[in-house]
Order: structure tokens, then C-alpha cells, then sequence
């Protein structure tokens, strides 16, 4: 190789990886009845308030309620990354969100993950 570089050699960057481990939080949240679009953006600010940050992503979900009858309705995932998880702080979210859109039953999720960020 000479010793001449190409612009693209002389500004090109190689990024190592941060490997963090970190623990996923993501609450389900139901979207078809009045008001769940302002529970999500509570939940969204919430989330990025404590842990700098959150995703939302569209799903299905499905589940056997109470009186034996199977539920499927449309959901947003709102999840985020941390190191530290406090239980009882989720646990508070999920009850607003399940108070404020009169739900049956809500659901969170932790899972502990190796992250890595470029």
C-alpha cells in the first residue's frame, strides 16, 4: 500500500463497542380504548425521566381473562434499558396504567440482557 490515503481512509473511524450489562424494562400496554395514547406518552416520559430513555413498538396480544374468555387487542410495548431495577417503582406504573384504562390485568417485564452500545 503507498503512503498516499483517500479521503475515505483519513476520516473513516473504527468504533469499539461498550458491552454494558443491563436489564430490559417493557410494560403492555393496551391502545383501543379512549385515553391509552396519553397513558403510553406518560409512560414514555416516565421511563425516560428515570432511565434516559424508551422505545415503543407495535404489537398484538392475547390472553385468557377472568371468566375464562380469550382477549386480544392491540398493544404498545414501551421498554427501556437499566442497570438498576426497583420493583416497586414498576409495579407503581403498571398499577396507573392498569387504573387509568380500567384493565383487567397489565403487564411488565424485566430481563436481564448484554447490551451493547456503538
Amino acid at each position: 500500500m503507498s503512503g498516499n490515503s483517500t479521503e475515505a481512509e483519513s476520516t473513516a473511524t473504527i468504533y469499539e463497542p461498550v458491552m454494558n450489562r443491563s436489564k430490559k424494562v417493557r410494560f403492555y400496554i393496551p391502545i383501543e380504548k379512549e385515553g391509552s395514547q396519553t397513558v403510553v406518552d406518560d409512560v414514555v416520559k416516565r421511563l425516560c425521566n428515570r432511565f434516559g430513555g424508551a422505545t415503543t413498538i407495535p404489537g398484538q396480544g392475547s390472553y385468557v381473562m377472568n371468566d375464562g374468555e380469550l382477549c386480544q387487542e392491540t398493544v404498545t410495548l414501551v421498554e427501556s434499558f437499566t442497570t438498576d431495577i426497583d420493583v416497586a417503582e414498576l409495579t407503581q406504573i403498571a398499577l396507573d396504567i392498569k387504573e387509568s384504562l380500567g384493565e383487567e390485568a397489565v403487564a411488565f417485564e424485566t430481563d436481564s440482557i448484554e447490551t451493547a452500545f456503538i
